[in-house]
């Protein structure tokens, strides 16, 4: 979705995604684990350079409150825009840049959008409220 762009305007696939963070059906691996988009090991969300995308991030898990979710570079948190919450666009003030770091209970959809500069390979970790590492998927910026 473009800079500016709201809830309202057109749903384009190539620029809105949907990361999907659920509860496996194994009770003991849902103690130490998610999935993302329906995989414990999910296949990698491939950006372009300079394009802005809006991520819709939904938690449908079903014991995990406190979770959060991260987008990590080489350096550590990268940057987004919240820009959504619960499917209703934030106001322009309300529309939160900063780092990529986000709790989400369960039940929360929180949409943030992503534009990156260079070519570059980002992480999306979700973890548990005392920080265990759950699931894992790979961010891919291309030009």
């Amino acid at each position: 979705m473009r800079e500016g762009a709201t809830s309202s305007q057109r749903y384009d696939p190539v620029t809105d995604l949907i990361v999907l963070v659920s509860s496996p059906s194994d009770s003991a691996a849902e103690l130490r684990s998610v999935l993302l988009n329906g995989r414990l090991s999910p296949a990698p969300l491939e950006l372009r350079v300079g394009v802005s995308y809006r991520v819709r991030l939904i938690n449908i898990t079903k014991a995990r409150p406190g979770m959060r979710l991260e987008l990590l570079g080489p350096s550590g948190i990268v940057a987004w825009r919240v820009i959504a919450k619960d499917g209703a666009d934030l106001s322009a003030a309300r529309q939160a840049a900063g780092r990529a770091r986000l709790p989400i209970s369960i039940g929360e959809t929180v949409d943030v959008q992503l534009t990156r500069a260079e070519p570059e390979e980002l992480r999306l970790e979700a973890r548990a409220a005392d920080g265990t590492l759950l699931g894992v998927m790979a961010v891919r910026i291309r030009d």
